[in-house]
């Protein structure tokens, strides 16, 4: 229990074998909201007086500072062999599946953009840091190029993104054409094309 004591106005006694007896305690009122901060909020040890002299921020408990950084989605560039033919895979991370569409020619190099793409089907976010044969034996992939990505806009039409890659950075496009064919453009910031 929380106790005060109370202060004292009796004069010590003089004499020299007479202690002077300390102040009687006495209990706080139920009510009061100090106990409450005693018992309740300030679990750290009391002052010899039961509470802390004066209840302020400096005497509060501190918590651990902890900073949550959320998690960037990433977009991945996989180099897709087949025994007969080669492409090139870029897949975009949106929530827990990859956007995906197929290149002819690999983006990272001067003449990869603007190009062709096919949009297909999306994958598994697994493909993010996945490289070596693919089931069903249909060829091998390795990874090109990966980094962070922000998509700014997604309409069924229309994707535009900022790369943030080793070989692959600035913002871009994807622009259905008709069907699945689609076009990987260079943009400005504001997200109209390049000129």
């Amino acid at each position: 229990m929380c106790r005060l004591r109370a202060a004292t106005t009796a004069p010590a006694m003089q004499t020299a074998q007479a202690r002077p007896r300390p102040a009687p305690v006495r209990p706080l009122p139920r009510s009061s909201f100090a106990l409450l901060i005693c018992v309740i909020f300030l679990p750290h040890a009391p002052l010899p007086g039961g509470c802390p002299a004066r209840i302020s921020r400096s005497n509060r408990p501190r918590l651990p500072s902890v900073t949550i950084i959320p998690r960037m989605p990433r977009f991945v560039i996989l180099h897709h062999e087949l025994p007969d033919s080669e492409h090139w895979d870029l897949m975009l991370e949106h929530g827990d599946l990859l956007l995906t569409w197929q290149l002819l020619v690999d983006p990272t190099t001067p003449c990869g953009i603007p190009g062709p793409a096919r949009r297909i089907g999306d994958h598994r976010t697994a493909y993010l840091d996945y490289e070596g044969a693919v089931s069903g034996d249909r060829g091998r992939v390795h990874r090109i190029d990966r980094g962070l990505l922000a998509i700014r806009e997604l309409r069924p039409d229309f994707v535009f993104f900022q790369a943030a890659g080793n070989r692959l950075r600035g913002w871009f496009t994807l622009t259905r054409a008709t069907g699945d064919c689609w076009t990987l453009g260079l943009s400005a910031p504001s997200g109209r094309p390049d000129s």
